[in-house]
């Protein structure tokens, strides 16, 4: 296997594992997508757009659990794309390029949100330990595996092919209530 295809494999189960949470809080995902970066040889940039307004909207009585969710969110891509790299025997220090730094950074904007709403201060170690045991679980890993599978062919999933490839997610994790950005529902 190729330094090129491991790095667009690890880019597609990182931006999964952010698909697949968003779909257990529930986010509304509006696309996702795994690009070669233009200017680097065999890395991979992704993205996993969700619809924030929507969230915020029925969880503002609850600023901390919402920033507790959304944390989850960003820590799930790296958690999923250091066991993907783990399965394949493959030392994670010598492929990662800082894949993460967005992650990270809105990471600390909602533990500073939390705190400037002068909620309970989350407990990060504990929150990526949750975080890490719910990426783990046979059910969540393996639609994680099946939507990586997914991207690696499709590298862009939006409206009608974002909805076909979601689908049979929702009932293998047994979502019933979930929406899509083009009004299609789970199941």
């Amino acid at each position: 296997m190729t330094t090129n295809h491991i790095m667009k494999e690890a880019t597609a189960y990182h931006e999964a594992a952010h698909a697949v949470l968003a779909l257990t809080i529930p986010l509304e995902i509006v696309k996702i997508t795994i690009n070669p970066e233009e200017d680097s040889e065999g890395s991979y940039e992704g993205g996993c757009e969700v619809d924030l307004k929507g969230f915020f909207n029925i969880s503002l009585n609850n600023i901390r659990n919402a920033s507790i969710e959304l944390i989850k969110f960003h820590l799930a891509g790296k958690i999923a794309e250091q066991k993907y790299f783990q399965e394949k025997s493959i030392d994670p220090n010598s492929m990662l390029k800082n894949s993460a730094c967005y992650d990270n950074a809105q990471v600390e904007y909602y533990i500073k949100t939390n705190y400037d709403n002068g909620e309970i201060p989350i407990e990060l170690n504990i929150v990526s330990e949750e975080t890490s045991k719910k990426v783990n679980t046979p059910e969540i890993w393996s639609a994680i595996r099946d939507l990586a599978g997914i991207l690696v062919q499709a590298r862009q999933l939006e409206e009608n092919n974002l909805t076909r490839a979601l689908a049979p997610i929702f009932v293998g994790l047994n979502l019933a209530d979930c929406k899509f950005r083009d009004g299609g529902r789970g199941a």
